[in-house]
């Protein structure tokens, strides 16, 4: 009884490893490099199959990425003594090995030959041969595993510089040996290997082992390279400074200083429109200052909840804008009531992005048709065939320099397309109109910012909404703090603003309270959308490198 247990636990591994169909009893690599990098490798793979088999599939990946850089590899010359194979080349390169219409069963052997370029890492202070010798996608268990690999040139290196691992992906385990004897380095591994287990090698190596010795080579035998005369570069060079100096002949705006105290707006125009013409940008503030425009003109009532202030914010409408109001104030005010009279603010969250877009739209083109503008001057500058310009002009740089070598003119053509695309976005040059209401909008933003306290009281003893007034168009120039802070001592609070509960309220409470910000965080923000290299090795390797995969039989 005894005796039969001892034969039993002697093949219990044979019938555990038969439970694949296949077994390689020994796997061992051999991998000559040559001075530019390429490796010559020889696998000799020793399989026992105890089913019957036509042969075995290895595959190789030809693809990696390292610290973010790309690198293909590129396998070529393969040979298979005394089989027939077939290869084919998608995600990995495959080798089918065996003869479709024979089985076979027992112990057979596969002697591989392939060379394989492109796989040393080039790194900024090393050069790494990272090579998985013996991949762990192997379908089977590997009994025995060995490896040499030879250098073209010996090298003093530290223990540091070479390593071997194995184990599972990801692990830096060391069982296995390896050993350095002149410009070779050999050894195995000390356990079991495929089915997920594999066996990597890490060469580091000095800069220009491989790839100082190839720049050399390359830089005696190729002679330099001569490009064409390349007289056309003055052309766009000229087209360029003919450009630029209309622009600033025609295209730009004069400077403008402030020359006189301003305390209401010219041209009755609203806030967001002063906003938007001030600086030809739509901002949030400019479309916002409407809430605050709107509560002095009686058209709306801002609330708020005395003990939940960041939140519990709401819209009154108290009465429709009138049928003259611009296109942007309607579309903006009909759609944050769209549904009740009632708005609160949470409920616009990520939902009002879209009509904020829109209404952003609308002002522009509003502002754009008053006829503030040169109308010569924005389509020459400022129109979409800009963009098409300067794409063509590119095109015609990179034209240049890949079929001719005009480098210069490549260069020159670049240069006035990005020219025209920077002026592209620049403020249009405003028309006599524009510029005089532009000059009247200068000084009634400095007077905003730095108002005299004197001239104040003495506009509110006769205008007592005069802060209500003028607080829409500082917050569309980004001056409302400033504002709020000028009225602190007179005290003029707005009766659009108002708490929940109908108490008694002063002007420090609107000054502290009022926000514009925890609307517009609410109101305007974008739908959020959710979004959900990896090292491996010791001794200062990068981790990564190329060879393994594995294989199965067919």
């Amino acid at each position: 009884m005894k005796n039969l247990l001892s034969v039993f636990l002697s093949f219990l591994p044979i019938l555990l490893f038969a439970q694949g169909g296949f077994t390689i009893t020994n796997y061992h690599v051999e991998v000559n490099l040559d001075n530019e990098g390429t490796a010559f490798i020889e696998e000799t793979i020793d399989v026992r199959f105890d089913k019957e088999r036509r042969g075995i599939i290895r595959k190789i990946p030809t693809r990696g990425k390292f610290k973010g850089h790309k690198q293909s590899l590129k396998i070529t010359d393969v040979k298979v003594e005394g089989w027939k194979f077939a290869t084919n080349l998608g995600s990995d390169y495959e080798i089918k090995i065996g003869d479709p219409n024979e089985y076979i069963l027992g112990n057979h052997s596969y002697k591989i030959n392939y060379k394989a370029s492109n796989g040393i890492l080039n790194y900024e202070n090393h050069e790494e041969f990272y090579w998985t010798l013996i991949g762990g996608d192997w379908k089977a268990d590997i009994i025995n595993s060995s490896y040499n690999i030879t250098l073209p040139q010996n090298v003093e290196l530290t223990k540091d510089d070479f390593q071997i691992f194995s184990g599972k992906v990801g692990e830096t385990t060391s069982f296995g040996t390896i050993e350095k004897e002149g410009r070779t380095f050999s050894g195995k591994a000390l356990s079991t290997l495929g089915n997920g287990k594999a066996l990597t090698v890490g060469l580091r190596l000095p800069k220009g082992y491989f790839f100082g010795q190839e720049q050399d080579k390359i830089s005696t035998l190729a002679p330099p390279k001569v490009y064409p005369k390349d007289r056309t570069f003055p052309l766009p060079i000229l087209l360029g400074l003919s450009f630029l100096g209309a622009f600033l002949a025609w295209g730009r705006n004069r400077k403008e200083r402030p020359s006189q105290s301003r305390y209401y707006p010219p041209n009755e125009m609203s806030s967001a429109e002063v906003g938007t013409y001030y600086d030809f940008t739509v901002h949030s503030r400019d479309l916002l200052s409407l809430i605050p425009y709107w509560g002095e003109k009686g058209y709306i009532k801002v609330r708020v909840h005395p003990t939940s202030r960041s939140n519990d914010i709401y819209l009154e409408k108290q009465k429709n804008l009138p049928v003259t109001a611009p296109d942007h104030e309607r579309y903006f005010f009909d759609h944050i009531f769209a549904y009740d009279d009632v708005v609160y603010i949470d409920e616009l969250e990520e939902d009002f992005y879209n009509e904020y877009l829109n209404s952003k739209k609308i002002l522009k083109e509003e502002i754009l048709e008053k006829k503030l503008y040169d109308n010569q001057a924005v389509k020459t500058f400022h129109s979409y065939y800009s963009f098409i310009a300067a794409g063509l002009i590119g095109t015609l740089g990179v034209l240049s320099i890949v079929l001719f070598q005009w480098i210069a003119t490549g260069m020159a053509l670049f240069a006035l397309a990005l020219l025209i695309f920077v002026i592209k976005f620049l403020r249009p040059k405003r028309s006599f109109e524009g510029q005089l209401l532009h000059q009247q909008l200068e000084e009634f933003k400095s007077t905003v910012k730095n108002p005299n306290q004197e001239e104040l009281l003495r506009i509110v003893d006769k205008d007592p909404r005069y802060f209500d007034k003028i607080f829409p168009y500082a917050v569309a120039f980004g001056l409302d703090k400033q504002w709020l802070k000028s009225f602190q001592k007179i005290g003029s609070k707005p009766d659009w603003y108002y708490y929940d509960d109908h108490r008694s309220f002063t002007y420090g409470d609107f000054s502290n309270d009022f926000n514009l910000k925890k609307i517009q965080n609410k109101m305007i923000v974008p739908p959020q959308a959710s979004s959900d290299s990896s090292s491996f090795g010791g001794g200062g390797f990068s981790g990564g490198g190329f060879g393994g995969g594995g294989g199965s039989s067919w």
